[in-house]
């Protein structure tokens, strides 16, 4: 399997931001007062000033890039925490996005895809459960998506990525079946963020992909595997955890037939609380 290539979320130039100041010393004479008069109110006062802008920080020497990137990872921070069940360390990273300070050196048209990106981080910052945190940080993620669509701006997916294997293999351990669940959730990320749908559809795929019972499983007489016919005893209950990764291959069977952003980020949310979830009851990946 060939390495993930991400590249700088800001694949494309900033475009210039070019501003004309007009200084208008004299103007029109018509209707303009004569000479300042003895007793006129308000003669001899400087003229008032226009009313106030939308205030804007440029005292930020980051380039917009470079801001962007930082976010980039922020997010990445906030949604690894959330898979490991870890609410308190989702705070930081969505508040730091939050609070980010855009001046002049974005173009008008990103502001709004910005100004929902914070007000979801700030939800997330605010968060009273993992699945509030998982649903925010999906959101957060999605507007990067669509402002990167719409602008054709945002990083880039490698398309030489292969497919992850059919199967993890017979007695496969533990850490393998979590290893392809990573990079599921890596893939299916690139198809929400970049966005990307081969990438989307790549991790859809290995979600569903049959596992063939653990070693631990194996070892213990249950799994996957099928029941001989002339058993005749019930086969046992599907532990937390089996049911955890049969709800996951279910959510991959849905993810491969969602098109639109809105179904893919809330498959994704849906993602990210089934994983937090497990691990928090299991004390792995934590």
């Amino acid at each position: 399997m060939s390495a993930q290539v991400l590249r700088h979320p800001i694949a494309t130039s900033i475009p210039t931001l070019a501003c004309a100041l007009l200084l208008s010393c004299g103007g029109s004479q018509a209707g303009r007062p004569g000479p300042c008069e003895a007793g006129r109110p308000g003669c001899g006062e400087p003229a008032p000033e226009p009313a106030a802008a939308v205030e804007e920080d440029n005292s930020d020497p980051q380039s917009a890039a470079d801001k962007m990137w930082h976010h980039f990872w922020d997010v990445m921070h906030a949604r690894d925490a959330v898979v490991a069940g870890e609410l308190e360390a989702v705070r930081d990273p969505l508040q730091r996005i939050a609070d980010g300070k855009w001046g002049m050196e974005i173009p008008n048209d990103w502001r709004d895809w910005i100004g929902e990106m914070q007000a979801q981080a700030q939800k997330g910052a605010g968060a009273k459960s993992l699945e509030e945190a998982a649903v925010a940080v999906t959101a957060v993620a999605t507007q990067c998506g669509e402002c990167h669509r719409t602008t054709r701006g945002g990083p880039r997916a490698d398309a030489n990525v292969e497919g992850y294997a059919a199967s993890d293999g017979e007695g496969a351990s533990l850490k393998l079946r979590m290893a392809r669940h990573v990079w599921a959730v890596e893939q299916l990320w690139l198809g929400l963020t970049v966005p990307d749908h081969p990438a989307w559809m790549k991790g859809a795929e290995a979600l569903v992909a049959k596992a063939e019972p653990t070693a631990e499983e194996a070892a213990a007489g249950s799994g996957t595997a099928e029941t001989p016919a002339a058993e005749e005893a019930e086969a046992p209950e599907p532990s937390p955890m089996q049911q955890s990764f049969a709800a996951l291959e279910d959510l991959g069977k849905r993810a491969l037939e969602a098109g639109q952003p809105a179904a893919k980020g809330k498959l994704y949310a849906e993602l990210l609380a089934r994983c937090s979830s497990c691990h928090r009851d299991s004390g792995i990946g934590r």
